[in-house]
């Protein structure tokens, strides 16, 4: 809260004038004033890498998965928890989808949400690794990132 200087004066004046006793006499006055203020919660992420494609190679296959490591680099300002949210926008060779960030993971087959509680850090930067589990029909090639992702304070 925000109190116009012009306001506070005749603020501090009209206290002084209504404590007199009509005398004026040398010495001081003093009041209390209480202000609070209330911060909406906020969180922006901006992305700073994202992968837009995934290689599978032979290997990848043989293995089950592809591992994607900082597939999403966020840079984060928020003063309260949030969530990441993902959700499924291409199927391809993936039959499912882990996602893990901090210590947390989560499973995305057609959507989920990462929990990220307030650190007490106002900026700081946010890797997410992914791994990709492949389906058996799956082929070598360069398929389109599968995942979008979005944000949303508590």
């Amino acid at each position: 809260m925000r109190i116009n200087g012009g306001i506070l004066v005749i603020l501090l004046a009209g206290i002084i004038v209504l404590s007199g006793t009509g005398s004026v006499y040398g010495g001081s006055v003093s009041a209390r004033m209480r202000v609070t203020a209330v911060v909406p919660p906020m969180v922006s992420a901006e992305v700073i890498r994202q992968a837009d494609t995934v290689r599978v190679t032979p290997s990848d296959i043989r293995r089950g998965y592809v591992v994607v490591r900082a597939g999403t680099v966020l840079r984060v300002e928020t003063n309260t928890s949030y969530i990441i949210y993902f959700e499924r926008s291409y199927t391809g060779p993936f039959s499912g989808i882990e996602v893990t960030s901090g210590g947390s993971t989560v499973r995305v087959d057609t959507g989920g949400t990462l929990y990220e509680p307030y650190s007490g850090k106002p900026r700081y930067t946010k890797v997410i690794d992914y791994t990709l589990f492949l389906s058996a029909d799956a082929r070598p090639g360069l398929y389109p990132w599968p995942l979008v992702m979005g944000t949303m304070g508590e």
